[in-house]
């Protein structure tokens, strides 16, 4: 069966199948969500690319009568370049999905509409750009309703992943493993403790709702009565959307001005590399790009991604790296650029496991990527792999291998080399496989060695392209 993206919607499911996007509605909810579709501010919507393409999909009975949607109504949607879940977003990444969130509520509200769920999952990239995928999720409001009911789902899946990312460096992976359930108040005001009395802003955001979380769980849940005046309701919903976009936007300035981690300053603090030794890697990576013109690249380790925008001018780049903050930099700089470039948080060592259901509602990172890439580059990461991870050449090369269709850029670095020895800790005897003449063996049994480079700091830069 093919991956279910969603299941969990009363209204509608979701599924992709042969490279198509394919959304059954329910029989009790088509006309409704043909008329959505109809609407010409949503018509407007799709046109700006703020949500994604749909279009009817034709009888599609065959197929999703043996997934249980026999009677739906069928629709397809635009496939998004590259899937990337929230829980390989970087902070800055998230509060501007956040950002999307709210606005695009606030441009619904005036035309009947408000988003009904609010969750990180309901949001795609598009490089940095923002998409709404979930469109069921926009639903008329009815009149006199006051209270936007996905605001309690808002904070938990991305207001307070954000404070506890900003106030105690939380990871948005570790806050995100559910993105439809992400953090409650109770658990973030724990991880802040004394924190969240003190501050005003915490007290209102996190202290404060933590205590009448609990208070609330001891009696019934009543729905409020609507108002008379559907003005002043649409009011109401109004200021409390700004008043989380201004929370937003606080946290947003927070993340973008808080000082680098130490990789972050790599391309500023690399020592190991002189000026010349930098021209040299610059000018070999530019030449592969035009020599090679990939569709697709796939930077390994992009750190701050100066690889990443060069190979960006002719290529979709999907640039991954561990580190938080450099995701950040990435992200911020290619959304500032309009760069072709989609940032992930990711360990290559640990890449992101499918998740969900039955290991069924998210895919994979290997999964989305093996054999989907052009291009990849493994620039200045091998020992990181080889020395802290303890993975071996050949189960280095043989990754490689899988995730490049055409050519790889990869380069090695001798047990000798500082940053090497910084990691080796004396244990140089273990690595013998990352030495040149060893490593070039492993390179060519699964590629054919087109160009080599050497640094004048002893590293090798290897042009190789996919034999088998």
């Amino acid at each position: 069966m093919p991956p279910a993206a969603t299941f969990r919607d009363p209204d509608a499911t979701l599924r992709i199948a042969d490279g198509k996007v394919i959304r059954a509605v329910r029989p009790e909810s088509a006309d409704a969500f043909a008329g959505l579709l109809g609407n010409a501010f949503v018509q407007d919507l799709l046109a700006s690319g703020r949500l994604i393409g749909t279009r009817p999909a034709g009888d599609l009975r065959e197929p999703f009568a043996a997934w249980g949607e026999r009677d739906a109504v069928y629709y397809e949607h635009d496939l998004v370049p590259f899937i990337a879940y929230p829980v390989e977003w970087s902070p800055a990444m998230l509060a501007r999905a956040a950002e999307f969130t709210l606005t695009l509520c606030l441009d619904l509200l005036p035309h009947g509409f408000l988003l009904k769920d609010a969750t990180p999952a309901n949001v795609l990239f598009n490089a940095a750009t923002p998409i709404l995928v979930d469109v069921p999720s926009i639903a008329a409001r009815p009149r006199g309703t006051f209270v936007w009911h996905a605001q309690d789902q808002f904070e938990r899946t991305f207001l307070l992943p954000l404070i506890a990312n900003v106030e105690a460096g939380v990871p948005i992976s570790w806050s995100l493993q559910n993105p439809a359930r992400g953090l409650d108040h109770e658990t973030v005001h724990r991880l802040l403790g004394l924190r969240s009395w003190v501050r005003p802003r915490l007290l209102k955001s996190v202290a404060l709702p933590a205590m009448l979380t609990r208070r609330a769980a001891d009696g019934p849940r009543r729905e409020p009565a609507p108002m008379k005046n559907d003005s002043m309701a649409q009011f109401a919903i109004e200021r409390t959307l700004k008043a989380n976009l201004k929370k937003v936007r606080k946290l947003a300035a927070q993340i973008r001005d808080r000082s680098r981690s130490m990789w972050q300053g790599y391309t500023e603090t690399r020592s190991h590399y002189a000026a010349t030794d930098i021209a040299g890697k610059r000018e070999f990576v530019e030449q592969v790009v035009r020599s090679t013109s990939p569709g697709w690249v796939l930077d390994v380790g992009a750190n701050t991604g100066e690889f990443s925008r060069l190979a960006a001018g002719t290529a979709r780049v999907i640039a991954i790296d561990s580190d938080e903050a450099a995701v950040n930099r990435i992200f911020l700089e290619s959304e500032r650029d309009g760069s072709n470039v989609l940032a992930l948080v990711g360990d290559i060592a640990r890449p992101t496991p499918a998740a969900g259901w039955d290991n069924s509602e998210s895919m994979g990172f290997l999964e989305r990527a093996r054999g989907r890439f052009d291009l990849v580059l493994m620039l200045a990461v091998i020992h990181h792999l080889r020395a802290t991870a303890g993975i071996p050449v050949t189960r280095i090369l043989d990754l490689a291998h899988s995730l490049t269709g055409g050519q790889l850029v990869i380069e090695q670095v001798p047990v000798a080399d500082p940053m090497f020895q910084r990691l080796s800790r004396g244990r140089d005897s273990l690595f013998a496989d990352a030495e040149r003449g060893a490593f070039e063996a492993e390179l060519e049994r699964r590629f054919s060695i087109e160009t080599r480079h050497e640094l004048p700091n002893g590293r090798t830069l290897y042009l190789a392209t996919r034999t088998r």
